[in-house]
């Protein structure tokens, strides 16, 4: 029986051998938190920013590429950047725990079990986010779905982020080229990354991407629920 009730979703679903997900935005709804962690971090220097900046200047993007900008006139060393990401992450992973299942968008545990369940299917992560940062939401003290993915690249294994194809390049070497793929990714730089790795790729949209331009998707999407509508195809 096939997950999702929409055909045309279900087509890109179906036969795919390879499932893969992003993390932030897509697995949990976690910007707000990530928003407020990041300018919890960034207080001390008098830096706050908004959502119109966190949408357009930081989602789908490493910290590293973008706190260097927003505290250019402090002149900091990449090791004092790295220390305030540290502080970030630990306000996060509080703000992370203490929220717990209530972040998970909906029908993502569902399309996890499925994949699981399938004896055709293989389940990758590929996340512009840290390995801390995976086992924070993912780990035991967080969703404790870690083990449910059959690999898991993040931000700090690759050279180039996202919307550059490296990650998702590294997923396809990891599992073979001839494999058949398809990515969910919840942001514009992420659906451009997996497409410039020659991957079919559905959008699921939140509340912070949802106004993003997410046309070059094969789909976009308004869940990961088996009942799931289109909300736009290319």
């Amino acid at each position: 029986m096939a997950y999702f009730s929409n055909s045309k979703i279900s087509l890109y679903f179906e036969k795919t051998e390879v499932v893969i997900l992003d993390l932030n935005g897509l697995i949990v709804d976690d910007e707000p938190i990530q928003l407020a962690a990041t300018n919890s971090s960034l207080a001390p220097y008098d830096v706050y920013l908004d959502e119109n900046y966190w949408i357009h200047n930081c989602v789908g993007h490493k910290p590293m590429e973008y706190l260097p900008n927003l505290l250019d006139a402090f002149h900091l060393h990449d090791s004092d950047i790295r220390h305030i990401i540290e502080i970030k992450d630990k306000v996060y992973e509080n703000m992370v725990l203490a929220s717990g299942a209530v972040l998970i968008r909906k029908g993502v545990s569902d399309l996890i079990d499925y994949a699981i369940m399938s004896e055709t299917k293989n389940l990758a992560l590929a996340t512009s986010t840290t390995r801390t940062g995976v086992n924070i939401i993912l780990g035991e003290r967080g969703l404790s779905i870690i083990d449910k993915f059959d690999f898991i690249v993040c931000g700090d294994d690759v050279s180039h982020a996202k919307p550059h194809p490296e990650i998702y390049n590294v997923v396809a070497n990891y599992f073979g080229t001839a494999k058949s793929f398809v990515v969910f990714e919840d942001a514009r730089s992420g659906v451009i990354s997996a497409k410039s790795a020659g991957m079919p790729c559905l959008a699921v949209p939140n509340a912070f991407t949802r106004f993003s331009d997410l046309s070059c998707a094969n789909l976009i999407i308004s869940d990961m629920s088996s009942n799931a509508e289109i909300i736009l195809q290319s």
